[in-house]
């Protein structure tokens, strides 16, 4: 019988666990799922605020009692978290493909309708985010502002399947060629669709498409056939109507909202926004204004705005995240390596990655388990490995000036085997954050000491403190005796301060920084490093303090190109006088650009700017990020 030392712990059998489940699932993990789930699709329109929305209001409305799926086409990864930045809870994001339901492209590419032509049918993509779980999929311009009367059914699985209801628009607008297979009565639209676990619908799909097949050549961005072979279909499996007038339509064309028939019965739970995938929805924006649809004025902080990346058993074992306020304590450790080479062990999802890049830190970040970071993370300025830390760090040769360490198991082996590898990835001046540091005092962890016995053998060289709040708590450790760091650097920093965040260059070539925003947004500042050269003795008498020389700005979005030079008469407080060849900044300059608070969809901005020698290393204290 093996010893209480050498038995397995609870960490290396949730490990084991967890292994053994990647390598049997096909698929997305989250797909095999059983907890409820609502998912939207969303395709490349003008509809971005909505859906943002939709995902905000709903995640603050239901908290963690469901799941949440974004599916998507023809949208790339940074515009992805732009839109479900309001997240409070975390979000499945899809890239939907053809593959993801073969049966329905094959019929679609029969008649002659390429994938860029999918159009209305990509709600379709897959048939199921969730096959056993119970589901609800919606239009990305639908906003869910209360639960319906029969939520506690369907959050419990028992609730029949329903489609939303429109008896107030003209049929044969409704269905193309697919009229006369509705039921006039039912007038079902492939709105809004309630799915009870285990329910398929593909068949009758398909069954109607083999009796009646799309007329080619079948455009699915302007056709309505869609809508009445899903009518047809649903109608079939015995689908209960969502009556219009407790999800009306609230079209951008008409000066009123729709509840058909019975008018407003005050029983609204949600509301559709039609044609805001094509132009702006003036009832969007009057019923954000009143505080039915979920507003905020000011972008989230970079912890809060990912909280979408977070995970729970769904998205594997064991299945949590690092809680909110050690991602806060992390945050604030790592603002001080802005610009720093960071390496992040254990990427999950990609969480606190994403929190590490928006401060600005050049991340690393690696784990044995691909759980969606390389697609969440994918147009962001960090590196995404996935391998065992150990292996990986055995034939690694550069150094990071932090690196987080948040990994399953936490045992003396662990440490044994990990801590040696760790400690010469360090570059001088650096700090080598620890989670779980006191986790074995969590009972059913009690096996869990390697963190402390790595700090107790450390030695004189190192120097160390654990935060033990919060839970599990965190280890800093950082040599001992060791200079200061360099009071120069050689880089001003150029970043952009964007309704209160802070946003680094996406790209940078030269003095040429690129920056990717999502509109609208506010005024722009343009924030840097920043120097007095007659008090640095950079042999000018200049007494001005300068951050950066702007030779140019270029912002190219939806609908503008703009070309700013030095002499432009928009540069705001923080600009000094223009100098012909550029115009210098004081570290914290601003433009405003009316065009950009109604920008919709992504923005670059590139600045191409001259940098003084050096500049001083520290940087001001700056406020914990939010």
């Amino acid at each position: 019988m093996p010893s209480e030392q050498s038995a397995e712990t609870r960490a290396v059998q949730s490990a084991r666990d967890d292994d053994s489940e990647a390598q049997s699932i096909a698929g997305r993990r989250f797909s095999q799922g059983t907890r409820p789930v609502i998912r939207w699709v969303k395709g490349d329109g003008r509809d971005d605020p909505i859906t943002r929305a939709a995902i905000g209001q709903a995640t603050r409305l239901f908290g963690d009692k469901v799941d949440y799926c974004l599916c998507t086409n023809g949208i790339g990864a940074a515009r992805a978290r732009w839109i479900m930045e309001w997240a409070t809870q975390p979000v499945e994001w899809w890239p939907a493909a053809p593959q993801d339901n073969p049966a329905l492209a094959d019929a679609l590419t029969a008649a002659g309708c390429a994938p860029a032509r999918f159009g209305y049918w990509w709600k379709w993509f897959p048939e199921r985010v969730r096959p056993e779980a119970a589901e609800w999929v919606l239009d990305g311009d639908m906003v869910i502002v209360a639960p319906p009367p029969w939520f506690a059914e369907w959050l419990a699985g028992r609730d029949p399947l329903r489609l939303t209801q429109d008896d107030s628009w003209p049929m044969d607008q409704m269905y193309g060629h697919y009229t006369g297979l509705v039921d006039p009565q039912l007038r079902l639209y492939s709105g809004l669709a309630s799915l009870p676990p285990g329910l398929r619908y593909m068949g009758e799909v398909a069954d109607i498409l083999a009796a009646q097949p799309l007329v080619a050549p079948h455009d699915g961005v302007r056709d309505m056939c869609e809508q009445g072979v899903i009518a047809a279909a649903f109608q079939r499996l015995g689908a209960r109507p969502i009556p219009l007038h407790e999800f009306p339509f609230a079209r951008a064309f008409e000066p009123g909202l729709d509840f058909g028939k019975q008018g407003n019965t005050g029983r609204a739970w949600g509301f559709h926004f039609g044609n805001a995938f094509r132009r702006e929805n003036p009832h969007f924006t009057t019923l954000s204004a009143a505080g039915v649809v979920l507003r905020l004025d000011r972008r989230p902080g970079p912890i809060a705005r990912a909280a979408w990346l977070g995970a729970l058993a769904q998205w594997g074992l064991p299945g949590w995240s690092t809680p909110g306020n050690m991602a806060s304590l992390i945050a604030r450790h790592a603002q001080h390596f802005a610009g720093f080479p960071v390496l992040d062990l254990g990427t999950s999802r990609g969480r606190l990655t994403s929190i590490l890049a928006s401060l600005g830190c050049r991340v690393t970040t690696l784990d044995k388990h691909d759980r969606g970071a390389a697609q969440n993370l994918a147009e962001a300025q960090v590196t995404v490995v996935q391998a065992e830390a150990a292996a990986w760090l055995s034939t690694c040769t550069a150094t990071f000036a932090l690196i987080i360490v948040d990994l399953h198991g936490n045992s003396p082996a662990d440490w044994a085997r990990l801590g040696p590898l760790l400690l010469p990835r360090l570059a001088p001046g650096g700090l080598l954050l620890v989670s779980n540091a006191t986790l074995y005092r969590i009972p059913e962890w009690h096996a869990e000491t390697g963190v402390q016995g790595f700090l107790d053998g450390l030695g004189p060289d190192w120097t160390w403190v654990v935060h033990e709040t919060p839970a599990p708590g965190l280890a800093v450790i950082a040599r001992a005796h060791e200079g200061p760091r360099a009071d120069r650097r050689g880089d001003a920093d150029l970043r952009l301060l964007v309704d209160g965040d802070e946003m680094w260059p996406s790209s940078r070539t030269g003095q040429r920084h690129v920056f990717r925003l999502m509109g609208p947004t506010g005024p722009l500042r343009l924030r840097s490093r920043s120097e007095v050269p007659k008090q640095a003795g950079q042999g000018s008498g200049d007494s001005r303090r300068l951050g950066v020389g702007v030779r140019r700005i270029a912002v190219e979005g939806p609908g503008f190109n703009l070309a700013i030079l030095p002499g432009w008469q928009g540069f705001g407080p923080g600009f000094h006088s223009n100098e012909g060849a550029l115009c210098w900044t004081n570290g914290e300059a601003t433009i405003d650009l009316a065009m950009l608070a109604r920008a919709h969809g992504p923005v670059t901005v590139t600045i191409d700017a001259y940098e003084q020698r050096d500049y001083p290393a520290p940087w001001p204290d700056p406020e914990p990020p939010g």
